[in-house]
């Protein structure tokens, strides 16, 4: 039996659909960056016509052409019946697959979620789309799904379309973010980290904003993985706004004790993130109780010259005061201590010493003597090569500072990673 051609633009009812935006993710923000635009493989080999063939079965051409003939003059009140028509006529796979295909432009043009995914359903169990075309018809089901808040319709669809493409980081993103609707922010901040990983290891920028909406999800949830995906987020982006937020994260989960806050405080200060009157006061009054008054005193004086304190200010007055009754050696004085440490054994002495170089800003000195420290009996190791990797950075040693932090454990691991971080942020 003869059969009629038809034929209709895949290319416009396809990039209409990619072009509807995600739903609203749940607070606080960032939201997920909108999906890009986009036709099928398939269709954009046709783009000088933007249409394609489809044979259509003469028991069903009457009912297809006035369902067509309804779309195409947006006769909304009339769609419905026709399109049931039009199903019920349907004798062939390719029937169905155009039925669905004018359902989906309809659904399209009246912003219908339930048309659309209808019609995409319909297209999928035709089988008769371009192999090429099927990780977005589902990721645009999923989109649709999404749209309607029907995330567990949502999610096979999306992981479908991962599936299929596994290198497209669209549906990921669309996925974690459905997953955190439902309240999933594990998997939500784990996709969002795959994503991540597939735009580095091609080579491609990845957008801030999945960064932070991963770092928004993982501390929401006070995930385990929080300072990694702070970390990865500065290293991408290391500038001192971020930098500030990325430790301040890690100094609230971790709340770590004042030894171990000066290394961080450290870090804030190299990477011009200390964070006001709040930040400074810390920094100094630790480095005075942990003997190293003189690294205080410079860093106050360093921030009132460049407007970044009032040294007016009743905290700092009080800082002042309190610094005057602590002792500050010159560096001659350290010389002769640092000499008569080398020679003995006590371990810790040598230490203070070592970051009292580091506080005046002999840093190939500190470096020097917390080396030796290391083999120094009494001494915490993890301390000392924290420290030891903290010198010979500011001395401009990145290779000797990575292999000392990378010796770091203990409860400095996580210090030592943000330092590492910040090594690899430098040329």
């Amino acid at each position: 039996m003869r059969q009629t051609l038809f034929v209709i633009g895949l290319m416009t009812a396809s990039s209409a659909l990619a072009a509807q935006q995600y739903g609203q993710p749940p607070a606080p923000p960032p939201t997920v960056p909108q999906v890009d635009q986009r036709a099928p493989a398939k269709a954009q080999k046709n783009a000088a016509s933007g249409q394609r063939k489809v044979n259509i079965s003469k028991p069903a051409q009457k009912a297809v052409i006035e369902l067509q003939n309804a779309v195409a003059a947006n006769d909304t009140a009339n769609i419905p019946a026709k399109l049931a028509a039009a199903k019920a006529a349907a004798t062939t796979d390719q029937d169905r697959y155009y039925i669905g295909v004018v359902e989906m432009k309809a659904g399209i043009a009246a912003k219908d979620n339930a048309m659309i995914a209808s019609g995409i359903e319909a297209i999928i169990a035709s089988n008769q789309a371009a192999p090429e075309e099927a990780a977005l018809n589902y990721l645009n089901l999923g989109k649709s799904y999404n749209n309607l808040k029907q995330p567990d319709r949502a999610v096979p669809a999306l992981e479908r379309a991962r599936q299929l493409n596994p290198t497209d980081t669209e549906a990921t993103i669309l996925l974690a973010e459905v997953q955190a609707a439902r309240g999933q922010a594990g998997p939500a901040v784990d996709l969002l980290r795959q994503a991540i990983a597939a735009k580095k290891a091609a080579g491609q920028k990845v957008d801030e904003a999945w960064h932070k909406r991963a770092l928004t999800l993982a501390y929401g949830a006070k995930l385990p993985a929080t300072p990694d995906v702070a970390r990865a987020w500065v290293l991408d982006y290391p500038t001192p706004a971020n930098w500030k937020d990325a430790i301040r994260i890690y100094r609230n989960m971790s709340k770590p004790a004042e030894p171990i806050l000066l290394d961080l405080l450290r870090l804030s200060r190299v990477t011009g993130s200390l964070d006001g009157d709040v930040d400074y006061n810390a920094y100094v009054y630790i480095a005075a109780d942990q003997r190293n008054a003189r690294e205080g005193k410079m860093l106050i004086d360093e921030a009132a010259a460049a407007g970044k304190i009032d040294l007016n200010k009743p905290v700092f007055k009080e800082l002042q005061a309190g610094l005057k009754t602590r002792p500050m050696p010159g560096e001659d004085i350290l010389a002769k201590s640092a000499d008569t440490q080398l020679a003995g054994t006590d371990g810790p002495a040598l230490v203070v010493t070592a970051n009292r170089f580091y506080g005046i800003g002999n840093y190939a000195r500190a470096a020097e003597l917390f080396r030796a420290a290391l083999a120094k009996p009494g001494v915490d190791k993890n301390q000392v090569n924290l420290e030891l990797g903290i010198a010979l950075a500011a001395a401009g040693d990145k290779a000797g500072a990575k292999a000392a932090f990378e010796a770091v454990g203990g409860d400095r691991t996580q210090v030592a990673k943000y330092w590492l971080t910040y090594l690899a942020t430098k040329a």
